[in-house]
């Protein structure tokens, strides 16, 4: 092989996680948890807890523990309640959780903990709870039409033939944003109903809502209906579909606000109508808005197109759009989207195996804002078939990560295809966040969870009064990823340091090029200690020597890993192999190049380690322009960061002695 083709291979390999927009790279360092939380779980009103339907981090939550655990509070929302055989009087609400992820190259038991702590009601500007039953009429309130529901009885079915009636504002609610990352500030929650966008304080009191253009609104027969004909449990009526605006089911299904809690995005789950909604093959160009709220009140500034991807659908054969399930800001001109497939996951009908859920970047940057041009009711940016109108240009689409890797998924012991078991992936992966990570400037952990829509055989509702069955119990997944941003840093928390002149900061660079093998360097600059990744105690400097007192018996939080250090006195390179079971001496070498920068460890597990594996098969040292280094590394971990072409032609002529 020669070396220009094993360069090439490196970048071909790379360019599967690796994605530049705008020459800022956007990478995958690979899976690093899953857990759940119980299908049957109450929340404090007694309750079914269902958290799914989107998922947002409480900014400066994020700790991390001594034994290398982290913890930190998101709060998790459901969707309008149990409705398998129609909707429901569902009071609408927040739930708080603490996390708990033990980060693990793989784990055989699940690594993410889920512990709930309170819920907050939602209600409208006149203090009254909001309702999960589908709409039928229109609610004046505070100057704004929201969609509401006027019913007999309780809304649960009983006293139908009673003369008196409710009347409440309903939603469908599908994504949360906490503003300025903080649930102290409030909060903004999505609505499919309308669709629409509400502004909630802490407690849950609606402030605002935000409706949106008539080209998106729903109208039959030239009037708004905001009915989405799911008629309520007790009831059976059919209300034709809209002629144009969200199709039923399809309204703002993504929804994020930018840190600074200053512009707002918005995503259609996939087309209009009038142009292909209802034609699932051509349902593919999604309106996105995007708001300007830095002047107290929402402003639309930007109108685009984002054209969802297809797939085929095994069970028939036939073209679908991945609709979409989510939206995260990214910057004002880059969002990240989850489009998935549907109908396929555990206990669906047209199969165990998903063929499209993603999480994917789209780029705004020369796409058309069409604000504006195209907003009146039935006015078409594309026809019934999909085809843009000329002189519009969609976001630019870059696909990023696929949920369905069995290759990453398989190493926590769960599957995408496969027996319908409760390690089977859910259907409907609905939410998605990003966790700075502490000790980093522009790494995360973006978590991902799923909508398992109620379902279990104990369930709960009209506050804890009310039974339900669903047939089957699907836990409420989640997934966790590592990534590395570089177009949003971030200065959230710090990291443990001392005084030392001589102290290294961590630099991370990865190597794909073959199995379970990741590179790490560092040299010896006068920083801080970076201690995210291992749990080295203290770095300190002792006249000319460089010596670390990490433990023998401390193991690292990522279980197979390898951490040498340089000692200036002996002037030797000192390695440490950790495994899941022990730690212990595997690698020394003397006579370190003192002229030498950098100095690369790359080591590797035959197969991949594993509790039973002890050994690390293989160690190559490629030595360029450095004084001394910590080096760490960690077995079938991805980290990544940019490195110099010095490094990389280092890093590959050691891989291909190893090949060789």
């Amino acid at each position: 092989m020669s070396f220009a083709t094993l360069l090439l291979l490196i970048g071909t390999v790379l360019a599967d996680t690796t994605v530049q927009i705008e020459g800022s790279d956007y990478i995958d360092l690979g899976l690093q948890g899953f857990g759940y939380a119980p299908a049957n779980a109450r929340d404090k009103y007694g309750d079914t807890i269902s958290f799914g339907s989107s998922v947002k981090y409480q900014k400066g939550s994020l700790k991390q523990t001594d034994d290398g655990y982290y913890t930190f509070i998101t709060y998790n929302l459901p969707d309008r309640g149990w409705n398998v055989n129609g909707t429901v009087n569902f009071a609408n609400r927040l739930y708080k959780y603490q996390v708990t992820l033990n980060p693990a190259n793989e784990s055989s038991t699940p690594n993410i903990e889920w512990t709930y702590l309170d819920s907050i009601l939602l209600k409208d500007f006149n203090g009254n709870y909001f309702t999960g039953l589908d709409a039928n009429t229109t609610v004046e309130m505070n100057g704004f039409s929201l969609p509401g529901v006027t019913y007999h009885g309780d809304g649960w079915g009983n006293n139908l033939n009673s003369n008196s009636t409710t009347t409440r504002a309903c939603m469908d609610s599908e994504a949360l944003a906490l503003i300025e990352g903080d649930i102290a500030n409030g909060f903004w929650i999505s609505d499919e109903y309308g669709p629409g966008i509400y502004r909630f304080d802490s407690n849950g009191q609606l402030q605002e809502y935000i409706t949106a253009p008539d080209s998106i609104l729903p109208y039959v027969d030239g009037k708004i209906n905001f009915s989405s004909n799911s008629c309520p449990a007790w009831d059976q009526y059919t209300v034709s579909d809209p002629t144009s605006g969200r199709e039923d089911n399809h309204g703002y299904e993504g929804m994020d606000l930018s840190p600074n809690g200053k512009t707002l995005f918005a995503l259609l789950q996939s087309a209009a109508m009038q142009e292909g909604g209802d034609k699932k093959k051509y349902a593919y160009n999604a309106r996105l808005m995007k708001y300007d709220l830095s002047g107290g009140s929402a402003t639309a500034v930007g109108e685009y197109v984002i054209v969802l991807p297809t797939y085929v659908n095994p069970s028939d054969g036939k073209t679908k759009t991945a609709a979409q399930s989510e939206l995260l800001y990214v910057t004002d001109d880059v969002v990240m989207v989850l489009p998935r497939d549907s109908g396929l996951g555990r206990g669906q009908e047209d199969g165990t195996e998903s063929v499209y859920r993603h999480v994917d970047l789209y780029s705004l940057k020369n796409a058309t804002n069409i604000l504006g041009k195209y907003d009146g009711e039935g006015d078409q940016i594309a026809s019934s078939k999909g085809k843009l109108v000329s002189g519009i240009t969609a976001a630019t689409h870059y696909e990023w990560i696929d949920i369905n890797d069995n290759t990453q998924l398989n190493k926590y012991g769960v599957h995408n295809g496969g027996d319908n078991n409760s390690t089977l992936l859910n259907e409907k992966w609905e939410g998605l966040t990003l966790i700075p990570i502490t000790c980093t400037t522009d790494e995360y952990f973006l978590l991902a969870v799923s909508d398992n829509d109620f379902t279990t055989t104990n369930g709960w509702m009209n506050f804890g009064t009310i039974p339900f069955d669903s047939g089957d119990d699907f836990e409420n997944q989640s997934l966790m990823w590592r990534v590395k941003l570089a177009a949003i840093p971030h200065n959230e928390g710090s990291c443990s340091s001392n005084s030392s002149s001589n102290s290294s900061t961590l630099a991370t660079s990865t190597s794909s090029t073959y199995a379970n093998s990741t590179a790490t360097t560092a040299t010896l600059l006068n920083s801080t200690v970076n201690t995210t990744n291992i749990n080295t105690k203290t770095f300190s400097n002792s006249t000319s020597s460089f010596t670390d007192t990490l433990s023998s018996t401390t193991q690292t939080p990522f279980g197979n890993s390898t951490t040498s250090y340089h000692n200036g006195s002996t002037n030797s390179l000192k390695t440490v192999t950790c495994t899941l079971e022990k730690c212990s001496d595997t690698y020394s070498a003397s006579d370190i190049d003192q002229t030498a920068t950098t100095v690369e460890i790359i080591t590797s597990c035959k197969g991949g380690c594993s509790k039973k594996s002890q050994e690390t098969s293989t160690a190559e040292t490629a030595i360029h322009t450095s004084t001394s280094a910590v080096v760490s590394t960690y077995e079938g971990h991805a980290a990544s960061t940019s490195v110099s072409a010095m490094t990389v032609y280092a890093l590959a002529i050691a891989v291909m002695v190893y090949l060789l």
